[in-house]
Formats: structure tokens, sequence, C-alpha cells
């Protein structure tokens, strides 16, 4: 391998962390989920194949031959046990807490989101399933950053 594939191999990987949510442009291959499919990146491979858990279901690798964008979305979750503060939620792709500007139809109930989570957070990408344990989060949902 070259040094100018490794660091072709080495920008992927940083463009690309796990959960990062992409949509696919295209892929030359029979079995490729159809255009326009999302989903989440599960890692970059030691040959620069981005591997992404499709929401069809299908986990077919993106190689550099085929062409994925990352989708801008928001993702949001509850904070079971604890309320926002230094070191209480995953730092990497935080937006911020959100009280009172709750995307239209993402806000629970006033009763039950009070009863149920000290604060909501939002992220630029999902979270890995040991960051949500790890935090004591609930996924609440994503939206579009358009659609705010």
């Amino acid at each position: 391998m070259t040094p100018r594939e490794l660091v072709r191999i080495n920008r992927r990987k940083e463009l690309f962390p796990v959960g990062t949510r992409v949509e696919l442009d295209f892929m030359d291959d029979i079995q490729s989920p159809p255009t326009g499919t999302r989903g989440n990146v599960l890692f970059v491979d030691d040959i620069g194949t981005i591997h992404v858990n499709w929401d069809n279901g299908s986990s077919l690798g993106v190689t550099f031959e085929d062409k994925v964008h990352f989708v801008d979305e928001i993702h949001f979750y509850g904070m079971r046990i604890r309320p926002f503060g230094i070191g209480c939620q995953p730092k990497d792709g935080l937006i911020g807490r959100y009280e009172d500007d709750f995307p239209e139809g993402m806000r629970k109930p006033d009763v039950i989101y009070i009863k149920k989570y000290w604060d909501c957070i939002a992220y630029s990408r999902m979270l890995t399933d040991d960051e949500v344990c790890h935090y004591s989060l609930d996924y609440l949902g994503s939206v579009d950053k358009d659609s705010i």
C-alpha cells in the first residue's frame, strides 16, 4: 500500500466515525440497497471500506467507487438518571441541551417528559449502543436539520 493510499484511507476514517448518518447515492452492486437508503456507519476498515448498517437491514460496505453523502440529522436522547452537566453525557457530536425549542412532533407531553427524563440532549450523530448504555440515555428520535 502506497503512502498516498494510506492517507486516503485515514482521511476516510476521520470523515466517517462510528454513528455517522449517511445516504446512498450510488453503488455498483447487484445486491446494493436502493439509492436514497440511509444508514449508520459501523466502522471503516483498513482498506477504506465504510461498513454501514442500512435502515433496510442490509450491511453491504461502501467502497471508494461507491458514493454516499452525510445526512444532516439531529438525534435526540433523554437523560434518565442525571441532568445535563460536565461528564454526564458524551461530548463528541453534542449540539446541546433542548428545552423549549423542540422540533414539532418530537416532544413528549410535558408531564411525561418531566417525570421520565432529567434533560433532553441533541447530537449531530447517532450515539453508539455503549454510549447510550454507559450514560443511561434513551433514544427519542431524529429529525432533518432542515425541518427545524
